[in-house]
């Protein structure tokens, strides 16, 4: 009777057993079978997540690295826009606003070395940006400097003319020369006698100049200047040196470098066909007069890659407005 009773129980297990396949037999303590795998579900709810998940620490500590908690820094609202960021403020570099429009603003730099703020001489100036240096001459000095500095600097880089200009003269012209190995360096033309002093790494000439070496510049000259005639602009033509421009309106190529990429300066003018149609004595003696057909104000000089034809355009503009232009060899 008893036997009956166990029996039914055993049915109606197996019953169970059979109408829900996927259910698990339980295991006993004196089982060894294996725990499978456990998933764990988590259910979706309509909350906002309000701090970022920690992250699993199993590959840092894997690494040797120790778990951080990660904050995110900006916030996300529940459509997916990005939360508001605020812009870095820049950082000031000290100068003094001196004029400012849209399109750009002037600004006096603290860099400017006490020995050109402290002196009344005259000087020209210009910049380049790649490395940031800023270069002024004088009548007897070149000085160099990182325009970047939050003060004065007290010591920058300085080159003597090799041939001082007087008083009454114009201003000698500058300029800082790039080249592909990294290396800057310097030139500079007398505006009266067109006499060209080249530097081919400032670092170097100014570390012999400290220990009484043997000076590392080379020379040379644009060519002859007729009378009254001076040096006014020196515009830089990339690969193919720089554009000298006359207070005549004529109008030279320079170049520093020759066919094997050593120091030497070579120049010619540039001639245009207005000038090439006035031959005959009659243009010659014009030429020698000074009133040529070369003879016109530049009010403008600049120059542009040409890279498909491997040349570089000169263009001058004049102030009646005539335009000229010139192809320059991409090696000069």
């Amino acid at each position: 009777m008893s036997m009956t009773t166990t029996t039914d129980g055993g049915d109606s297990m197996r019953r169970s057993a059979v109408r829900n396949p996927k259910r698990r037999p339980r295991i006993t303590e004196g089982s060894n079978s294996p725990n499978g795998p456990q998933r764990k579900i988590r259910k979706l709810t309509n909350k906002p997540v309000d701090a970022p998940l920690p992250l699993d620490t199993t590959e840092s500590l894997r690494s040797g690295l120790s778990a951080l908690a990660v904050q995110s820094s900006a916030s996300f609202s529940r459509n997916g826009d990005a939360g508001t960021r605020h812009k870095r403020t820049l950082k000031s570099d000290n100068s003094t606003l001196l004029a400012q429009t849209d399109q750009y603003s002037v600004r006096h730099l603290p860099s400017t070395p006490d020995i050109l703020r402290n002196s009344a001489s005259d000087y020209r100036a210009s910049t380049i940006s790649s490395p940031p240096l800023a270069l002024a001459v004088t009548r007897e000095r070149a000085y160099i400097w990182d325009y970047t500095s939050p003060s004065p600097v007290a010591h920058p880089k300085t080159f003597d003319v090799p041939r001082p200009a007087r008083s009454a003269d114009p201003l000698p012209l500058a300029a800082l020369v790039t080249s592909p190995t990294r290396d800057i360096g310097l030139v500079v033309i007398s505006a009266v006698t067109g006499s060209v002093t080249y530097w081919q790494n400032i670092d170097t000439a100014e570390s012999l100049t400290l220990f009484n070496q043997q000076n590392t510049a080379v020379s040379g000259n644009i060519g002859s200047l007729s009378g009254g005639e001076t040096v006014i602009r020196l515009d830089s033509a990339d690969h193919a040196g720089f554009i000298v421009t006359l207070s005549s309106g004529r109008i030279a190529q320079m170049s520093l470098i020759d066919d094997q990429g050593r120091p030497k300066i070579s120049a010619h003018f540039l001639r245009s066909t207005e000038a090439a149609s006035s031959g005959g004595l009659f243009g010659s003696l014009k030429n020698v007069l000074g009133v040529g057909p070369w003879k016109r104000d530049i009010v403008s000089v600049c120059t542009r890659p040409l890279p498909a034809r491997r040349e570089i355009q000169a263009i001058a503009a004049t102030e009646t407005g005539q335009i000229y232009t010139w192809h320059l060899a991409w090696s000069g």
